[in-house]
């Protein structure tokens, strides 16, 4: 995908197809640190609402919880920075109620000379 986020921002990311949905998904980091914003986007294609459990966790072994819906045939898009405080790395892990697809987009703007952003589907276990 190719993009200009926010109008600022001009890159371009990739990311590995996926073969199979999932209900758990894992993904070993993100971050809030300044210049950084961090997405979850969650895809429901089934025929039935998944309930979606979301934990963040913290470097010092903290977690935070957000619980959310996520319509039959819908998608839905979090915004990390608005539930984990400002320059925080943080991992996600994420359990839903029905098979679903997540995947974590991460864009950025490093110190004023670094710009870009990333894409990652979570581990499916």
């Amino acid at each position: 995908m190719y993009f200009v986020y926010r109008g600022l921002i001009i890159g371009g990311h990739n990311v590995m197809a996926v073969s199979d949905l999932g209900t758990t998904f894992y993904f070993a980091e993100g971050t809030t640190r300044p210049g950084f914003e961090e997405w979850i986007c969650l895809l429901n294609p089934g025929n039935t609402a998944a309930d979606v459990n979301i934990t963040y966790i913290f470097q010092d072994g903290a977690t935070l919880s957000q619980q959310l819906e996520v319509g039959a045939h819908s998608r839905c898009t979090i915004f990390v920075n608005d539930y984990v405080p400002p320059d925080t790395d943080v991992s996600l892990a994420i359990e839903s109620s029905q098979p679903i697809l997540v995947e974590r987009p991460l864009y950025f703007n490093y110190h004023g000379d670094t710009m870009g952003g990333n894409d990652a589907v979570g581990f499916n276990q």
